[in-house]
């Protein structure tokens, strides 16, 4: 079998669409679903796809887009197969691609994870400086504060996404009134 092609049953399908519409880059994510090895298909094939120069005859933002879309579930691969720090490096690569905030919204989490809270705050920012109303982006910004012991902080921002009504914030801000200790959690 093709490493580059490790479905060659769905191919005749993307092929024929292809054909019907030369520049539908809805069926070309869709192939990217299918390649994701985790529903058999191959990081070398992703990692294929992901290239522009695979994509003749597409318009710059579409390619773009086929590219993103590829170049996200390569990382979402290595963060399924417990490898963050290539995840990252993949989303960095990314967040280039497309002015979207979804892959710092992913580095975020995985430091957070990590606990490398400095880096989990740069990739808040990002997100924020993006999407300057992203309620995700502020509260990974918070979650990255208070791993840094910047409790005043955190709780200021996560009062600002009060209204919104997320559970972790009301988690959070509850987690801060318990303590009754200026900002400081419980177990501070």
């Amino acid at each position: 079998a093709d490493p580059l092609q490790p479905r060659p049953d769905v191919l005749p399908l993307l092929e024929a669409a292809q054909r019907i519409q030369p520049d539908n880059v809805i069926v070309r994510h869709a192939y990217i679903g299918v390649l994701a090895p985790r529903w058999g298909g191959s990081l070398d094939a992703l990692q294929d796809y992901a290239r522009p120069a695979r994509h003749p005859g597409l318009s710059p933002d579409r390619v773009a887009s086929v590219s993103y879309g590829a170049t996200m579930e390569i990382a979402s691969d290595y963060w399924f197969r417990k490898q963050p720090d290539q995840a990252v490096e993949v989303l960095e690569v990314a967040a280039k691609l497309c002015r979207l905030n979804q892959p710092w919204v992913d580095i975020a989490n995985i430091r957070l994870e990590q606990q490398r809270h400095a880096e989990a705050l740069q990739a808040a920012d990002q997100t924020i400086a993006i999407v300057p109303t992203s309620s995700s982006g502020h509260l990974l910004r918070a979650r990255a504060l208070r791993g840094l012991g910047r409790h005043d902080e955190a709780v200021r921002v996560l009062q600002r996404l009060a209204p919104e009504g997320m559970a972790e914030v009301a988690y959070l801000l509850g987690e801060y009134h318990e303590s009754g200790s200026r900002g400081l959690p419980p177990d501070a």
